[in-house]
């Protein structure tokens, strides 16, 4: 899908200044990154989905289901964050869960409102 591509690049950028500068034994693999980092999106986004897929007939609005959904699933997204702590640091750790967030809220609510519109 289209949305996991920009994940995956967000994961990438992230590590990317790490990975230009002079190379040593400490620093991240980008490659490793992702493929550590994707089982654990995965999961946050499969939790997030079978939420708002469980309450898609409620009269919530498509903004506030998104929302529940990601709520519901705090432990996958710090699951994320902490696979992400261990190769990029905390700081990027917390931006780059940030914007997968969005990501994740903005396709839910695209996703809610074309279900609804059927």
């Amino acid at each position: 899908m289209k949305h996991r591509c920009v994940v995956l690049a967000l994961l990438a950028a992230a590590a990317l200044p790490i990975a230009i500068a002079p190379a040593s034994a400490d620093e991240p693999d980008i490659e490793a990154l992702l493929e550590d980092a994707k089982p654990a999106g995965d999961r946050w986004e499969q939790c997030a989905a079978a939420i708002a897929k469980a309450e898609l007939r409620s009269r919530r609005s498509a903004d506030d289901l998104a929302e529940r959904a990601l709520a519901g699933c705090k432990r996958e997204e710090a699951a994320l964050k902490s696979v992400l702590r261990k190769e990029i640091g905390a700081e990027r750790a917390e931006t780059v869960t940030g914007l997968v967030r969005d990501i994740y809220r903005t396709n839910l609510i695209r996703a809610i409102t074309t279900i609804r519109a059927r």
